[in-house]
């Protein structure tokens, strides 16, 4: 096959370039919800329903997208279409990561990259997959690429609506995770460079430090007026650091094969372009801050796969840069054999993972529990995070309240890490918790976490026995009767 025309060039990327957008559309309504998603969704109900994050229930994340999720849950109500709407929300950020990131390819290398580069990105799993899912990561990249594309045209053209638009970005990147200090600190080694070899007066740099600084104090502000910035603090950073202080190697290379296996196409002409195509200022600032997010992966005592989220833009910059560099004098179609080939992995990849485990299964589970309670009762939940044989989560409160501070995965797991900080005993009873605020729900796995005792013993114990029955649909379900 042939291409000679640069119209018919771009529009077969058009036109892969729309199939793939599709396609994740499609994957975001019917894939499997991940439990931090169900995390999310619940944290903006109870911030909707007048509870205080982190000073009456836990969360250890920055708050922004909860904020986002609260008109959503407003206006859909407590039902399972606030999931689907949620989502959209996702992928409209997804899309709008692609635009930004279009847009900085073209600044930075040219029209043809840039075009290159928007289907790389919305075909390379390590993207998509996580940039579908309903977490903080989402807006983070959203924002942190915004603030590189900004900065960059600040360099280019010296206008400072274009300094003030990174400095915001970089800030909201960072009240929606405090994962993006890595990109605050590789842009402030950025404008340090750039004030010492005098591309830019030292008062751009103290304006862009004044600039970004508004949002975040503003917020810090909010909580030392209502007293809650040392709950802030401890539990976004201090509780953060100490539930593990020792980086997984295992973890770290899962996370590393994982996105060589997904994206081989990607890693080889990364590193192409990395060596041998950086050349202006502005392709090696992209260069530095790709390198520097994936090595801060070496800071996380778990670094999943989603912590790579914010270096892939500027990874697929890169090698969409390689690739249009090697192939556009002689052999378009050698770029075009690439996309496709990646483009027929995204579709097969989307389409097993949602015949295999698709939501339907967790949609009707969900179903069940909020059929049998009302938005007064509360439900004791499980910790277990690994899915069941039919691929649904252990994960079933989405709008009902919990029966204790830290109702993320389970009460001891981080009552321990508690009291391990603080040295003060946290004192929690599962049993006087359930005599207490008598929930409707409880589930074995979450009896069985919080007791250390096997289900059989737990059963025999009279607040058990006497007020729950078994569910007759799911195994791990108790219903109370009294």
């Amino acid at each position: 096959m042939k291409i000679q025309s640069e119209k018919t060039f771009n529009l077969v990327l058009y036109s892969i370039l729309s199939i793939a957008t599709l396609t994740l559309l499609f994957y975001s309504i019917f894939r499997r919800f991940d439990i931090d998603e169900f995390e999310a969704i619940h944290t903006a109900w109870k911030m909707l329903n007048g509870e205080r994050i982190y000073i009456d229930f836990f969360q250890h994340h920055h708050p922004l997208l909860y904020y986002m999720l609260i008109p959503i849950i407003y206006v859909f109500g407590e039902t399972l279409t606030t999931l689907i709407a949620a989502r959209i929300l996702i992928f409209i950020f997804m899309f709008l990561i692609g635009f930004v990131t279009y847009y900085l390819c073209k600044e930075v290398y040219d029209k043809k990259t840039a075009l290159i580069n928007s289907v790389l990105l919305y075909v390379t799993p390590i993207f998509f997959i996580y940039a579908t899912e309903i977490r903080p990561d989402v807006p983070q990249v959203l924002f942190g690429t915004a603030s590189v594309l900004f900065l960059v045209l600040f360099f280019k053209r010296s206008k400072y609506i274009f300094l003030t638009l990174s400095a915001f970005s970089l800030s909201f990147s960072f009240l929606s995770l405090q994962k993006a200090i890595f990109l605050i600190g590789f842009t402030l080694l950025i404008f340090l460079h750039a004030i010492f070899y005098k591309k830019i007066k030292f008062k751009d740099g103290f304006l862009y430090g004044l600039i970004f600084s508004l949002p975040i104090l503003t917020y810090f502000s909010y909580h030392i007026i209502n007293g809650s910035f040392q709950t802030y603090f401890f539990f976004n950073y201090i509780f953060n650091s100490a539930y593990g202080r020792i980086l997984s190697i295992s973890q770290l290379s899962v996370t590393f094969r994982y996105a060589y296996e997904t994206s081989t196409i990607m890693w080889l002409f990364y590193t192409i372009g990395l060596l041998f195509y950086s050349k202006t200022y502005n392709q090696k600032i992209l260069s530095f801050l790709s390198l520097g997010l994936i090595a801060s992966l070496f800071f996380f005592p778990f670094p999943f796969q989603q912590y790579l989220l914010q270096s892939i833009p500027f990874v697929i910059c890169i090698s969409s840069h390689a690739i249009k560099t090697i192939f556009e004098r002689r052999n378009k179609e050698i770029i075009l054999l690439l996309i496709l080939i990646s483009t027929v992995q995204l579709s097969g990849h989307c389409i097993r993972r949602i015949f295999r485990t698709p939501n339907t299964k967790q949609w009707k589970r969900m179903q069940h529990v909020m059929g049998k309670t009302t938005n007064n009762d509360y439900v004791f939940w499980s910790e277990k995070l690994e899915s069941n044989s039919d691929g649904t989560y252990f994960m079933w409160n989405l709008f009902r309240k919990d029966h204790d501070y830290f109702w993320l995965y389970s009460v001891t797991r981080f009552a321990s890490t508690y009291e391990k900080i603080t040295g003060k005993n946290y004192g929690y009873d599962v049993y006087k918790a359930i005599e207490k605020y008598k929930p409707k729900i409880i589930t074995k796995s979450s009896l069985i976490t919080c007791t250390k005792s096997n289900i059989h013993d737990i059963l025999k114990n009279p607040i058990i026995y006497k007020n729950y029955k078994q569910d007759t649909k799911t195994e791990d379900l108790l219903f109370r009767v009294n």
